[in-house]
């Protein structure tokens, strides 16, 4: 699973916004930010302010509803922080990214070859860690 977050940093709810089953083994669960692309996932406005130690998404745009609700459920610095990972192609990903740089401070920057055809940098996968505040 290209972009799946590596060792996430705490034991609190580990969120996937518009997840689909793909990092169930690392204690992440799926989720929706809008209703209108819920598709049977729950809605992030069910959780409480501050319960995600671990958020990520995976070839998803994000908008401005979905970032309020990443800074929403982040856990707070105080009680050990928040972690967000975003991977996606190159044609969703126009580096740099403000609105992801808004989330914190980048701490680890990647491009995954497409292991399909890993000469062609068109399907790279770019992926981003934000150790939020």
């Amino acid at each position: 699973h290209q972009g799946t977050p590596i060792n996430p940093i705490g034991n609190a709810m580990r969120i996937n916004i518009y997840g689909e089953g793909e990092t169930d083994y690392l204690g992440f669960s799926d989720f929706a930010t809008e209703p209108q692309h819920a598709h049977g996932r729950p809605l992030t406005a069910v959780l409480a302010n501050g319960c995600a130690s671990d958020i990520c998404m995976r070839s998803a745009p994000i908008n401005q509803a979905t970032l309020n609700e990443i800074r929403r459920l982040a856990q707070s610095a105080l009680v050990g922080g928040c972690r967000f990972t975003y991977a996606s192609t190159q044609v969703q990903f126009a580096t740099p990214r403000a609105d992801i740089l808004s989330l914190g401070t980048v701490i680890q920057q990647h491009r995954i070859a497409d292991p399909t055809d890993p000469a062609n940098p068109q399907f790279d996968m770019e992926v981003w860690v934000v150790e939020m505040f």
